[in-house]
């Protein structure tokens, strides 16, 4: 990786010009450089290489905020779970209640799940209860398993 501290200004121009994307000869234009005396600096400074280590941190971090976003959103959807298994056993919920709100969570969780409507509404709740419930162990022992 480049130092920037060993370089001029003019060349510190023309690195940050050519970490934008900017073409070398656009560069030496800019700068009143030969485009010869550019490609000397790239190679000399390790200027590529310097640009895939950025980029590649750049997305190092974009996958670690993507992987913590992801976590986040599970924690609120296992809440929201968690609320909605006890709001089942305390009140009457309808079934469609409950497949929106485990398709929302399948979202959440980026799980493909296709929507079963296929007799629903006999679904009593005590049934629904129960498939929550087992739904949640299962996902407890899933934790567990390294």
């Amino acid at each position: 990786m480049t130092s920037t501290k060993k370089l001029k200004s003019v060349q510190k121009d023309a690195l940050e010009q050519y970490l934008q994307g900017i073409p070398i000869e656009t560069i030496a234009r800019s700068l009143k450089k030969n485009k010869n005396t550019i490609h000397t600096w790239k190679k000399k400074y390790g200027w590529e290489k310097y640009r895939e280590d950025l980029n590649h941190e750049a997305k190092k971090e974009v996958m670690e905020s993507n992987e913590e976003r992801k976590k986040r959103l599970l924690k609120i959807a296992k809440g929201i779970q968690g609320r909605f298994v006890r709001d089942l056993e305390n009140q009457e919920i309808k079934a469609m209640d409950a497949i929106r709100a485990m398709e929302f969570e399948a979202k959440l969780t980026g799980l493909d799940v296709t929507r079963i409507e296929a007799d629903i509404p006999n679904l009593s709740r005590a049934d629904i209860i129960k498939i929550a419930q087992e739904e949640m162990d299962n996902d407890k022992r899933r934790e567990r398993k390294p």
